[in-house]
């Protein structure tokens, strides 16, 4: 299985919004699901659970700065940031097959995938194992492996 940097959306969110806020050194969790973080150092972040670091960077597309937060060390996540949130955002109801990421040119095609008798919009580009998906969850979905797709329970 590959090897990922898992960061919830809600813990980078909440880092780039109020990071800066944080003193040196000063603990704090991220309030939509509980993860224990310190600031380290301007712009360093590591995660309380498994001690990994995280560092803020930064693409700059037509003069626009895309923050993000990438490890200081070890592999990158599967799927940018970007990508990511315009999956999250977007990729349930588009009608569109193909597209090209505004900020990391990342080109991705969308198909759909018959999984447990449902058709669920699946997402690919020529680098991925297997084609990633919308999983919903608690608060809020996160892209997974087709693979590891499962229902919504209601």
């Amino acid at each position: 299985m590959e090897q990922r940097t898992i960061l919830p959306d809600c813990c980078e969110d909440w880092i780039l919004t109020y990071g800066k806020c944080y003193e040196e050194g000063e603990e704090f969790r991220c309030l939509e699901c509980g993860t224990q973080w310190v600031k380290t150092g301007e712009g360093n972040y590591r995660r309380g659970s498994d001690k990994r670091a995280f560092v803020e960077r930064s693409r700059t597309r037509g003069g626009e700065e895309y923050p993000y937060l990438a490890p200081q060390e070890g592999p990158e996540p599967v799927t940018q940031r970007c990508c990511a949130r315009i999956i999250l955002r977007h990729g349930q109801d588009t009608k569109v097959e193909h597209f090209v990421c505004p900020i990391c040119r990342t080109e991705w095609r969308r198909e759909m995938v018959a999984r447990g008798g449902v058709n669920v919009p699946c997402f690919t580009r020529p680098d991925l194992a297997e084609p990633l998906t919308i999983q919903q969850g608690k608060p809020r979905p996160f892209l997974v492996p087709v693979s590891r797709h499962s229902p919504p329970h209601e």
